[in-house]
C-alpha cells in the first residue's frame, strides 16, 4: 500500500525514475501529487506538428491543421497560466513543415498565412518561458527570425539545437546587439542564404560554451569572419564539435582562450607555413 505520508524529497528522488506519461497519471491523483509533480511534467514539452498529414495540395486550410491536437491544447494551457510557463526547462519543436520550399512564400497567400502565423504564435509563447534552458527544433522548416528572436531575448540563456530543419529568410542583424546563447549544434539541416547571418549571431553570443557543426563549410565562414574581424573569438566556447578541420584554422582556435575539448572526425590537410601547432 502506498503511503502518502512520505516526506516531499523522497517523492522527488522517485521522479527522478518516472517518465512523462508517469507524471501525467500521477498529477490528477491528490492535491499532494499535484504540487509535487506538475513541474516535472511540464519541464520537458515537445510541440509536435501534423508535418504534412492534414496538407492539402496547395497548403493548410487552418492553424488546427498545423500542430496535432495535443500540441494545441499545450499551448493553449501555456498561454494562460503563467505559473506552468515558469516550470519549463526543455522545449523541443519537430514536424512543422510546408508544402513546398518557402524562400519566397507569397505574403498575401492564405496557406502561406496560417503557417506563418502558427510558427509565430509557438516562438512568442516560447519566448516568454522565463527558466528555458533548451530549445531543440527537428524537421522544422522556420524562418530564420524566430531563431533570432528567442536567442536576443534578455531574460532567457539557452541553448539551440538544429537538426533535419530548413532555414530561411536571413535577417540583418544589428552590430551591437548580444545574444544570449550558450550553446548551438546545427546538424543536417539547410542553412542556406541564412548563414552569414547565422555567423554574424555566433559571433556575438559572448556567453557560447558548446558549439556542434556538422560541416566544415560552417566553419570556413565562421574562420573567414575571424579574419575580417581579428581578436578574441568566442570568448567563452570550451567544445567544439566539427566533422572535420582544416589546419588553415588554426588561428582561429588560437583566439579562443578558453576552448578545451576539440572533436573531430577527419583533418583535411594544408600548409601550415611557418606557424607551429601550439
Amino acid at each position: 500500500m502506498i503511503s502518502f505520508a512520505l516526506p516531499p524529497e523522497l517523492w522527488l528522488h522517485v521522479a527522478d525514475y518516472l517518465t512523462q506519461a508517469d507524471f501525467r497519471s500521477l498529477v490528477p491523483v491528490n492535491r499532494t501529487f499535484f504540487d509535487l509533480f506538475t513541474p516535472s511534467l511540464y519541464s520537458d514539452i515537445i510541440i509536435d506538428g501534423t508535418g504534412y498529414a492534414f496538407m492539402s495540395s496547395t497548403g493548410y486550410t487552418s492553424r488546427d491543421q498545423v500542430l496535432k491536437p495535443k500540441a494545441r491544447r499545450l499551448l493553449e494551457t501555456l498561454e494562460k497560466t503563467s505559473r506552468l510557463r515558469g516550470y519549463v526547462r526543455r522545449c523541443m519543436i519537430k514536424n512543422v513543415k510546408q508544402n513546398k520550399p518557402p524562400f519566397s512564400p507569397e505574403p498575401t497567400n492564405p496557406q502561406v498565412l496560417v503557417f506563418a502565423e502558427t510558427v509565430k504564435e509557438i516562438f512568442i509563447l516560447v519566448g516568454r518561458l522565463p527558466s528555458l534552458e533548451l530549445v531543440t527544433l527537428e524537421r522544422f522548416d522556420i524562418p530564420f527570425e524566430w531563431i533570432f528572436y528567442i536567442c536576443s531575448q534578455p531574460n532567457i540563456s539557452l541553448g539551440i539545437a538544429i537538426s533535419f530543419c530548413l532555414v530561411y529568410g536571413p535577417v540583418e542583424l544589428p552590430s551591437d546587439r548580444s545574444f544570449n546563447l550558450t550553446s548551438l549544434s546545427i546538424l543536417a539541416s539547410n542553412i542556406g542564404d541564412c548563414m552569414p547571418a547565422m555567423i554574424h549571431m555566433i559571433r556575438l553570443s559572448s556567453s557560447l560554451r558548446e558549439l556542434r557543426l556538422d560541416t566544415s563549410w560552417t566553419l570556413q565562414d565562421l574562420f573567414k569572419k575571424h579574419v575580417d574581424s581579428p581578436g578574441i573569438s568566442l570568448p567563452k566556447l570550451e567544445i567544439l564539435k566539427i566533422y572535420r578541420i582544416n589546419l588553415d584554422h588554426l588561428e582561429f582556435f588560437r583566439s579562443t582562450p578558453n576552448l578545451v575539448d576539440l572533436r573531430f572526425k577527419m583533418w583535411i590537410k594544408s600548409e601550415l607555413g611557418s606557424s607551429p601547432i601550439p
